[in-house]
């Protein structure tokens, strides 16, 4: 019974990522890797439909992450596409307290956004079209439990950013009617606090994400508000002791 409620939640889970789909949307904030390492020698790999991370215990207390993230989206009529990316490395710290584990990493990556409308205009058919790349930086401490068959973690992650190279034949206007007027002036600030959930057997996990994102600058800005994202773990070269 038990099982069949976590099922259910990753259910859920996966059809609310489809339902705060957004095509002209300028940022996406990515799964936060929340890997909970907990010895030496430990390798995490995940992956959902749009990430890949993994995580890599060096020493019994320093960890290494990456993560890969690229996202599409179009409406149904096809006249407004959008797709953006972004790969991030990052370098932490965890310690574990018997099956529960706090760990902070900090981190940076760099990325690109650009979506595509065509629309009418005066009776003609048009085309325009925005891009942008930028560099994040982030900061997540966490604090969760580790154990064989379930996990569970809170990450209030915190993150800053910055556009550049700007290029769109959007009227100022449209940008600013679209929230995407002078992106790249400001240093954009987030905190994203996410929940993480895990169930599975020791080596092998179903996870199950959702989180909040909240912009902490004034300047009016299109990006994505929540989100939630549902995969697989790896847990590799764990010695579980049992």
């Amino acid at each position: 019974m038990k099982s069949f409620f976590i099922v259910k939640i990753f259910l859920y889970l996966v059809l609310a990522s489809l339902l705060f789909a957004s095509c002209k949307t300028v940022y996406h904030p990515n799964t936060v890797n929340t890997p909970l390492l907990s010895q030496r020698g430990e390798l995490r790999a995940y992956a959902d439909p749009g990430n890949v991370q993994l995580a890599y215990a060096v020493s019994d207390h320093l960890g290494l992450m990456a993560n890969g993230y690229f996202v599409r989206e179009q409406t149904e009529s096809n006249s407004i596409r959008g797709n953006g990316g972004l790969i991030e490395a990052g370098l932490g710290y965890y310690r574990p307290l018997g099956s529960f584990i706090f760990e902070t990493y900090a981190g940076a990556g760099r990325g690109s956004v650009e979506f595509r409308e065509i629309r009418q205009e005066n009776g003609t058919s048009v085309t325009r079209e925005f891009s942008a790349g930028g560099t994040r930086f982030f900061l997540q401490p966490s604090i969760g439990y580790a154990g064989s068959i379930f996990e569970i973690a809170l990450t209030p992650r915190f993150a800053a950013g910055k556009y550049d190279n700007v290029q769109t034949n959007y009227s100022t206007q449209d940008q600013i009617d679209g929230n995407f007027y002078q992106v790249d002036r400001p240093v954009w600030m987030f905190v994203e606090p996410a929940l993480t959930m895990r169930a599975g057997y020791k080596w092998v996990k179903l996870q199950g994400q959702f989180g909040f994102s909240a912009k902490l600058n004034s300047e009016p800005l299109s990006y994505k508000s929540s989100f939630v994202q549902a995969g697989v773990i790896f847990d590799l070269f764990r010695d579980y002791g049992e």
